[in-house]
């Protein structure tokens, strides 16, 4: 730049009138080694100055870029976050509204069976899982048994019996340390978590992805709800152990509710019972004072 603008500038103050303009810039450049040497220095100087200032500006607009790029890899994160909340969201307020239905009829329910019954097929039918297993503690064989199984190609309830001991894997785990299980994939747990034989050869038992859920009444595990996507191939969220929760809680409320109803009737008839003894009683004792009162008159 600094070369072309001092010769347009010395062109207009200096013409030489009679002489080619190509002339006299090429005279003007190349006739003397003062010359040659100024017009060196200012493009050497002029391409110094453009690098550095092409070098700035271009580090710059590169910055500028890269926080243009974070920022919206920032917003796309933030969407994603936002988008799986609102679902997250969604799956649970879908799942609690569809829970409150099903739970009207549990409450009514009076008969245990039956309150296991309802909970597998509101898992199974109405919460979309693929399979719904609700299995309880048999404590006079130390077994676990299908108290119900819903699901593709499983017609009623199934009544195959487990040990409930280290064959029964995650089971076993679930019951003795009370805990809820999400298994993503139970070929990346430890052995301790597989079922052994004869639970292996199950297939109701037979998934790669589930849930466990023990069923706990007074601080004691009487059964488990087993959940799966098996043929939906549907990954399993923090909001379906929420709903398999709220399942195993109100089983164990129904429950505690039941064996309180129970109790009461038992209650009932042994004073029913002891009533009636009383008023036996009471009749014998008439008849002894009559029978007194007779032999001594």
């Amino acid at each position: 730049m600094a070369p072309l603008g001092w010769i347009v500038l010395r062109l207009m103050l200096f013409w030489e009138d009679g002489t080619p303009l190509m002339e006299q810039v090429i005279s003007d450049i190349f006739d003397t080694e003062q010359s040659r040497y100024m017009y060196s220095y200012m493009c050497g100087g002029t391409m110094m100055v453009l690098g550095s200032f092409g070098f700035f500006i271009g580090r710059a607009s590169q910055q500028i870029h890269d926080r243009a790029m974070k920022l919206d890899k920032l917003n796309q994160e933030v969407e994603e976050q936002r988008f799986n909340f609102e679902k997250r969201f969604t799956d649970l307020d879908h799942s609690i509204k569809n829970f409150h239905a099903i739970n009207t009829d549990l409450q009514r329910s009076v008969n245990k069976q039956e309150v296991l019954r309802l909970s597998a097929d509101g898992l199974h039918d109405v919460i979309g899982f693929d399979r719904a297993n609700v299995l309880m503690v048999d404590q006079e064989t130390n077994q676990l048994y299908f108290a119900a199984s819903r699901g593709v190609n499983v017609d009623g309830d199934v009544k195959t019996r487990l040990p409930l001991d280290e064959r029964a894997g995650c089971l076993y785990k679930a019951i003795t340390d009370r805990q809820v299980m999400l298994i993503e994939d139970i070929t990346k747990m430890p052995q301790e978590y597989h079922l052994q034989p004869p639970c292996d050869s199950i297939p109701q038992l037979r998934s790669k992805n589930f849930i466990i859920c023990p069923i706990v009444v007074r601080n004691e595990a009487v059964g488990l709800i087993g959940v799966d996507y098996k043929f939906k191939r549907k990954k399993l969220l923090d909001t379906d152990v929420d709903t398999v929760k709220l399942f195993a809680d109100q089983i164990s409320s129904s429950i505690m509710r039941i064996n309180l109803l129970d109790a009461v009737d038992s209650l009932t008839r042994q004073l029913e019972h002891t009533f009636n003894e009383f008023l036996k009683y009471r009749d014998e004792h008439a008849e002894l004072i009559t029978s007194l009162r007779q032999a001594t008159s």
